[in-house]
């Protein structure tokens, strides 16, 4: 029997364990940024809204690109979605990276209660999705091939008047007679 139909439940399966992964280690990140990073002046030099529809509502996401300079003169430029509208081209703002991670930065302004509630939904939806690949992935090897294994052996047949017809044997040999 054919396993490709649980394919796609293990592919689910893995992009959730992916998506739960990717939030933690943006969580982390972030938190690294705010707690214990190196905090510097930085200006907006560029923003646009990302507008998108989702079931009949328009959904905008701002996204900035913000460039500071770390104390030893070097020059850093980052894009990130999801900062505050207010924030304009040429705008000042704090930039916060981790210690010796500008790679890293964020302009983000600290708010642990919208990353953990973030983080809180992409587990329950992994959840809600591995699970419903968990289900369908049982639902297969259940239902579905206990009906294929059916019809390839369909048992007793009846013909048309009722009686039960017994499916023809093969004799066996048995050696000779007498």
């Amino acid at each position: 029997m054919s396993r490709l139909p649980l394919v796609v439940p293990a592919l689910i399966l893995v992009l959730c364990v992916a998506a739960s992964g990717r939030a933690v280690v943006r969580l982390r990140r972030l938190n690294s940024a705010w707690s214990g990073g190196t905090e510097l002046a930085g200006r907006c030099v560029d923003g646009r809204v990302v507008v998108r529809r989702r079931d009949g509502r328009r959904i905008r996401t701002h996204h900035h690109v913000y460039e500071f300079v770390t104390p030893d003169g070097r020059t850093h430029r980052f894009e990130e979605a999801g900062g505050p509208p207010t924030t304009v081209p040429g705008a000042a703002v704090t930039i916060r990276h981790p210690e010796g991670r500008p790679d890293r930065a964020t302009a983000l302004p600290p708010s642990r209660g919208r990353a953990v509630t973030a983080l809180v939904l992409v587990f329950v939806l992994s959840a809600l999705l591995g699970s419903a690949a968990i289900a369908f992935a049982v639902h297969y090897e259940t239902r579905v091939v206990e009906r294929v294994r059916g019809l390839l052996d369909p048992g007793p047949t009846v013909d048309p008047s009722g009686h039960l017809v017994q499916p023809e044997r093969e004799l066996e040999f048995q050696g000779p007679v007498g």
